[in-house]
Formats: structure tokens, C-alpha cells, sequence
């Protein structure tokens, strides 16, 4: 993952050091990553950052003033994002974080998207509508969930670059896109903004 911070005009590149082809382990291959901070001018590296393996990713923000990173933990065992956290850049420590199953009385499945704070779950709601999905957006700032709404259930979930909007974008696949997840993708145009924390639906494209 690399992610950029235009406040200090540096990015963090994590990636991993060398290491046998005999590990097949992710808990053991973990101990081999490295994030480290480069001059986004000059490429050279000034730093090191001491966060845990796997927590930052090509999906993490920061934040306006540049001082705090929002990262997501993946866990390879089930291919998801499991833990959100946010890492103060300054004490090179976490100042919070939080577990999906904590966050609601949701079973949250997954991060869709996280922009400055701001992270949008899918959701298994206990009564789901046929072939829709849940989806809601976080602010781990403020420890509150909102805008709970129902999107297809094939489709790309995205928040705005400040992260007050929720992005829609319908994919359905063939032959039935209602209720099978299998088969070719398609990308038909069709957009829904909503805002972010009421849920409410601004705009409809067809494009």
C-alpha cells in the first residue's frame, strides 16, 4: 500500500523485505513488512513507522491536517477487512481502534471504502431484502454510524474525496444479477449518490 500526505508532502510505503520461499504463512511472512516514509520530492527515505503488519494498505486516509493516518487491518484467513484503527502520526501509535463486530448490533461483512475518517460497511441485516445489500457509513472520529441504506446486491460502494457521500455504482451480472454473484461483470452506467450521513438520495445517473 502507499498512501500520500500532501500536508507534509510525504507518502508511507509499506511493502515486504525478502524472505524464504519456504514461509507459507501470512503470520510469519507478516514479520518481514515494513512501512516507511519517503520525501514525496526526493524519494528518499526519512523514516520508519512502527504499525503493525497489515494495517496499512492502499485503502487508508489521512487526515486534513496531516497529523493521523485512518487505516484498516485485513485479515488474511477470510479475505476481509476485520479492525479499523487511527494511528497518530506524531506518537507512532494507535489512538483508537475498533472491531466490525463492535461497531453495530449489525453483522458488518465488510469496507467497502474509508476516506478521512470515515469508513462504509456492508452490512447482513437480520431481515435483507432480496437482492439488496446493507450499507452504512462510520465515522470513527465520532464513534457513530450513519445513513443506513439498501443498494443492489451486485454493485461498487465508494465515499467522496472528504467522505460525507456514498457513490453507487450498479455492476449486475449475467444471467440474473438479482440473486447470483457469479458470471461476467458489467458496468451499465448507473449511478446513485446519497448523502452520507442522512441517507437520503441526491441523484440518480444514467450515463
Amino acid at each position: 500500500g502507499i498512501v500520500y500526505n500532501p500536508a507534509k508532502n510525504v507518502f508511507y510505503a509499506t511493502f515486504c523485505l525478502p524472505y524464504p520461499d519456504t514461509l507459507q504463512s501470512w503470520d510469519v511472512i507478516s514479520s518481514y513488512q515494513r512501512t516507511v516514509v519517503f520525501d514525496a520530492s526526493t524519494f528518499t527515505a526519512l523514516d520508519t513507522l512502527p504499525v503493525p503488519p497489515g494495517w496499512v494498505n492502499s485503502s487508508s486516509s489521512v487526515s486534513d491536517d496531516g497529523n493521523y493516518l485512518y487505516l484498516e487491518k485485513f485479515d488474511s484467513s477470510n479475505g476481509r477487512v476485520m479492525s479499523i484503527g487511527k494511528y497518530s502520526l506524531f506518537t507512532k501509535q494507535f489512538i483508537l481502534t475498533r472491531n466490525l463486530s463492535t461497531v453495530c448490533t449489525y453483522k458488518a461483512y465488510n469496507v467497502e471504502d474509508a476516506k478521512k475518517g470515515y469508513f462504509i460497511f456492508s452490512f447482513i441485516n437480520p431481515l435483507p431484502q432480496i437482492g439488496y445489500n446493507e450499507f452504512a457509513v462510520y465515522n470513527i472520529d465520532k464513534d457513530s454510524i450513519y445513513a443506513l441504506i439498501p443498494c443492489p446486491l451486485v454493485s461498487d460502494e465508494y465515499l467522496s474525496s472528504d467522505g460525507k457521500y456514498i457513490i453507487n455504482e450498479e455492476t449486475p451480472v449475467k444471467p440474473d444479477y438479482k440473486i447470483s454473484r457469479s458470471g461476467p461483470f458489467f458496468h451499465p452506467g448507473r449511478i446513485s449518490v446519497f448523502n452520507g450521513v442522512t441517507g437520503q438520495l441526491i441523484q440518480k445517473l444514467s450515463l
